[in-house]
């Protein structure tokens, strides 16, 4: 098992977590007993812009929750870390356009 900071985005305070990886994914067990399942090609890594060894982590589709490793021997079992995000709404729209535009030339 691993520890780590969970951020859930609606509060400021880290909640201490424990990670570990079963069927259904990266199990975070919360301190308060709450239990979260995060689908491993579903994890991204996020660059640290606060300069801290480690890595944070976030799952695709939850533009809010965050995991702040210290021990980073984990990510190793997150396959997708370092893909990106297909882009939603008017992003797409302009991948798309863009695309058109580079065939055609």
């Amino acid at each position: 098992m691993t520890t780590a900071s969970f951020f859930d985005g609606d509060s400021p305070e880290a909640r201490s977590a424990l990670l570990s990886i079963d069927e259904h994914g990266l199990r975070i067990d919360l301190a308060d007993g709450e239990t979260r399942h995060w689908p491993l090609e579903d994890i991204r890594q996020l660059p640290d812009m606060a300069g801290r060894q480690g890595a944070v982590l976030r799952q695709a589709g939850d533009s809010v929750s965050r995991l702040f490793l210290v021990d980073t021997t984990l990510l190793t079992q997150f396959p997708a870390r370092h893909r990106r995000n297909p882009p939603k709404g008017r992003g797409r729209l302009m991948a798309w356009a863009a695309a058109a535009v580079a065939a055609v030339g």
